[in-house]
Order: C-alpha cells, then structure tokens, then sequence
C-alpha cells in the first residue's frame, strides 16, 4: 500500500504525513509498516469532547470484530448507524462515510465486504492525529 493511494483516498482536508508504526489488520500483523498519519483540526470548543470520541470509536473495533466473526450483522448495523450520524458532528467526516458504508454491507449481511470496511476503518482510527487550535503544525 502506497501513501499517494491512502492520501488520494483520505483527502478530506486534512494533514497527512507518514509514520512507522506496527499495525493489524484483521489477523495478520504487520511489522513496521508505513501508514499515514491523518492530522484532523479540532474545532475551538470541541476540545475536551473529540478526543474521547475518537477513543470511544477505536474502542468499538473489537466489538465489530467480535459481532462479524458471530455473524451478528445487526449488532454492526447498529455500531454503524450511530457512527454515520456523529462523525460529521465531531470533525470526521470519513467515519460517517465509514458508518454509511459499514451500515449498508451489513444490512445485506455481506461478511468480506463488512470485513473489509472494518479493516478501512482500523487502519483510519490508528492514523488519526488530532490538531488544536492555536497549537504548532
């Protein structure tokens, strides 16, 4: 995975630049792999409520997982649904592209599909950054 294809893909307006980290997705580790990091401005006011947004969604992936190795797809439904019609609202609008996407695969109880926009969505919650106001960078 090349970073022009993950910054053509993320570009939503924000900072992206790459760094080393070790990341899973799905089963299999990779060792050092190069994502990017996706610096998300946090509007003036907003400061003490998007960070434990944003934790509260990294939180949510093992209970995605754990609802599609059940085949639980309504449970997913759920998650996403709620994650489609809040991420705008705190500054992310790809997770409410993420929660539109996850919602509508999981409807139709698509496991590779849903698999596959859970992995999107690891890999996003992993490279986010957050950016306050009046702060360098």
């Amino acid at each position: 995975m090349n970073s022009r294809f993950i910054s053509n893909r993320w570009n939503c307006g924000t900072q992206i630049r790459p760094v080393r980290v070790n990341w899973t997705i799905g089963s299999k580790a990779q060792e050092r792999q190069t994502l990017p990091t996706i610096s998300i401005a946090v509007e003036e006011g907003m400061e003490d409520v998007v960070p434990g947004y944003l934790e509260k969604r990294r939180a949510e992936i093992p209970v995605y997982r754990r609802a599609l190795q059940a085949a639980d797809f309504e449970a997913i439904s759920r998650l996403a649904h709620k994650m489609k019609g809040t991420g705008t609202g705190y500054g992310f609008e790809k997770l409410t592209e993420l929660g539109a996407a996850l919602e509508t695969v999981a409807k139709d109880s698509d496991a590779p599909a849903t698999a596959k926009y859970l992995d999107e969505l690891a890999l996003y919650l992993e490279s986010v950054e957050l950016r306050y106001p009046n702060s360098p960078g």
